[in-house]
């Protein structure tokens, strides 16, 4: 990102699932966000805003059912890094529009029951390695519940937060 002629850095940190490669990854999709108001998604597109996000593995779990990575997104686009890591096949473990299929379940059918009477068939749990994960239980109100995805940086020439 640019800001009056110098450079933002920003640094987040998400848990993906599977093994995401060791070395540093470039993902360099044109994102484009959808006609459909419904649908607040955005999807590789040749006639998309150019977009620039660089990962890196920091930790493997050890069962290699999920993977801690660190994103450096180089320019400031709608949902850019949760789009960029559905693209390299390694979307965040707990997102309902962008994640695996278990957690493509949409905010609105979660909470349009009560809790008692939902039917969840996905199983989060407050991720160990994170002391800022909120607690996902099923007794939650979904539309509050965050996504494993952490701003971890923000720097600039002078400053660093």
């Amino acid at each position: 990102s640019s800001t009056s002629g110098s450079t933002l850095r920003k640094e987040y940190i998400a848990r993906v699932t599977g093994v995401f490669p060791s070395e540093r990854v470039v993902c360099k999709l044109a994102l484009k966000e959808q006609v459909d108001p419904e649908d607040a998604t955005v999807h590789p597109s040749e006639d998309g805003k150019p977009c620039h996000t660089e990962f890196e593995r920091i930790f493997l779990s050890p069962d290699h059912q999920w993977s801690l990575v660190r994103c450096y997104p180089h320019t400031g686009r709608k949902h850019q890094i949760r789009a960029h890591l559905k693209a390299v096949g390694h979307p965040i473990q707990n997102d309902h529009l962008y994640g695996p299929p278990k957690a493509l379940l949409s905010v609105r059918d979660l909470t349009s029951k009560p809790a008692g009477e939902r039917s969840d068939p996905v199983e989060f749990e407050k991720d160990p390695l994170c002391t800022h994960c909120m607690d996902l239980e099923v007794q939650r109100d979904y539309a509050q519940d965050g996504i494993w995805l952490h701003a971890v940086k923000y720097s600039h020439e002078q400053w660093c937060h």
